[in-house]
């Protein structure tokens, strides 16, 4: 998603037809009747009818010819793959071994991300990322999977501090270097320079990591014993599907939605209401397959889903997306559009939210681990503070364009809590489930936190393009659908044009952390499901 969240760096240069692509219900057909001069002024030279498409035919190839609809899926390809997979590698870790699927995964996301930097056409580009996508989500869910099994319950606070926080700066880094990448060299690097750290990586847990880890080594232990019909018949194959389909299909509709297509679409409609079904039949299959007296193992045990306790953190996960995410883009995007300064200044002026996010986890696991603080006690200071900062944020002054001090003390606010959010609902895990139910419900707070963070990215996204088509009345047609590409384009304009554009991008980025500060509300609400006489503490 570090990518943006509209997607500007998704489209290529060549520019769709208006005329078909805005085209909702058109019926470009002619009527064939009975009159034979009708029938003849249709017919070609080989004395065939021509008969024009209409209906859902049209739509279809309208957008398969479509290079500036297929080219944003550069980027939904990549996150349908990465969010729909991580419950279920998690629970294929389970089964199969810890070691085999973290190798698998950065095995996955790193020959992919060679393979991206050198495709040569964007329909091999888009395929490529899907497979890199299934990589980067097994990567980000087992790394907090066997973290939590590489040191004693004593060390696993100070662990996951350094986790979160990687993850943290990686976040907010990331779309920094691959901005700066793509303005001085070839985009290929930001994908081909994968290929060097995955390698190394790989080396180093072939190195490090005993095949039977977390166990000790026994004859049963090693990869080929496990690939046995008994073993296989453990997973819960239609599970999966069923929950990899609910997940791809509602990405696909808030990614797309208001932007790609209207939310108003034939495509939009049937996706969200597809996804919901396949969401219950999910939740009412993991009930069934976990009340069975088989060797089969749901993906999702009901006894997790059923867990007030259990519910409340992954509730946070959820809401602690749809904040990081969007906010790790839009406040450089707003540093560079709306105060004009260049990719190198929004990083260091992002140094407050960068700094404190992963401090914020630190004291996390201090507070946690070290003083032995309630979890709920953590999650609802991070939840109120991220409230606040979010409410301050969206509060900067719309006619001020150049960069106001108070944003930084507003950041640091909001990366405090942050930081505190992220680090707890890992650090705190083993208050919630047992041993067993660890690698899945990691996969499950990934996957919640991925979601959230979808939700997020489709509001603000829906809030800034809305407001920017309200330039209309100062701008022209080709200016306004210019800005929609990219807010780059906001600087080809006339300068009088350009200052109002950037208070209209300003008062867009306000509406989008108002917004997200019902997110922060949300989060409060939800840590109140954690709520308890004497509240849970790490032993």
């Amino acid at each position: 998603m570090a990518d943006g969240q509209m997607k500007p760096s998704t489209h290529t240069p060549i520019e769709s037809s208006p005329e078909i692509a805005e085209t909702d219900n058109a019926e470009i057909t002619t009527t064939l009747g009975e009159d034979n001069t009708d029938v003849e002024s249709q017919r070609s030279g080989a004395g065939l009818v021509v008969v024009y498409l209409e209906g859902w035919r049209l739509h279809v190839l309208t957008i398969a010819f479509d290079t500036s609809s297929r080219s944003s899926w550069i980027v939904t390809s990549y996150l349908l793959a990465y969010t729909g997979f991580l419950i279920i590698l998690s629970k294929f870790s389970d089964i199969f071994g810890r070691k085999p699927l973290i190798v698998l995964t950065v095995f996955l996301f790193t020959v992919f991300s060679a393979a991206c930097g050198a495709a040569q056409n964007l329909v091999d580009l888009i395929i490529l990322r899907a497979f890199q996508g299934i990589g980067g989500g097994g990567i980000y869910t087992l790394v907090f999977v066997i973290s939590s099994q590489m040191v004693p319950m004593e060390g696993y606070a100070a662990l996951s501090g350094i986790l979160s926080s990687a993850y943290a700066l990686s976040a907010v880094l990331g779309p920094i270097l691959g901005g700066l990448i793509s303005d001085h060299t070839t985009w290929r690097w930001v994908f081909l320079l994968n290929a060097p750290a995955g390698t190394i990586a790989l080396g180093m847990i072939f190195l490090a990591m005993p095949a039977s880890f977390p166990h000790q080594s026994t004859s049963s232990d090693s990869i080929r014993s496990k690939l046995n019909k008994v073993t296989i018949w453990r997973f819960d194959f239609l599970g999966a599907f069923l929950l990899l389909g609910a997940s791809i299909l509602f990405v696909s509709a808030v990614e797309e939605g208001g932007t790609e297509y209207s939310w108003k679409s034939p495509v939009i409609i049937a996706l969200l209401p597809l996804s919901t079904v396949l969401w219950i039949v999910f939740f009412f299959w993991e009930k069934y397959v976990s009340g069975r007296r088989e060797a089969q193992e749901p993906v999702l045990p009901w006894r997790l889903i059923k867990d007030r306790f259990a519910m409340g953190f992954l509730l946070n996960a959820l809401f602690g997306g749809a904040v990081f995410i969007p906010v790790v883009i839009n406040v450089p995007q707003r540093f560079q559009v709306v105060n004009n300064v260049s990719a190198f200044g929004a990083s260091w002026r992002l140094l407050a939210l960068m700094l404190c996010t992963p401090l914020g986890s630190a004291v996390s696991g201090f507070m946690i681990q070290k003083l032995k603080f309630p979890t709920l006690h953590i999650f609802l200071v991070a939840a109120l503070l991220q409230t606040i900062g979010l409410a301050l944020m969206g509060s900067l002054s719309t006619s001020q364009l150049e960069v106001s001090s108070a944003q930084y003390a507003y950041q640091v606010i909001l990366g405090l809590g942050i930081g505190l959010s992220l680090s707890s609902v890992i650090i705190a895990t083993p208050t919630v489930v047992k041993e067993k139910d660890t690698a899945v419900f990691m996969g499950a707070l990934a996957q919640a936190r991925i979601l959230g963070g979808s939700i997020g990215l489709a509001i603000c996204s829906n809030i800034l393009n809305g407001k920017i088509k309200s330039a209309s009345s100062f701008l022209s047609p080709q200016q306004l659908h210019g800005l929609l590409e990219s807010a780059q384009n906001a600087k080809k304009l006339p300068p009088s044009f350009e200052k109002m554009v950037r208070g209209v991008y300003a008062e867009g980025y306000n509406q989008e952390m108002q917004a997200l500060t019902a997110f922060g509300g949300a989060a409060v609400l939800a840590t109140l499901l954690m709520w308890e006489k004497k509240p849970r503490k790490m032993q």
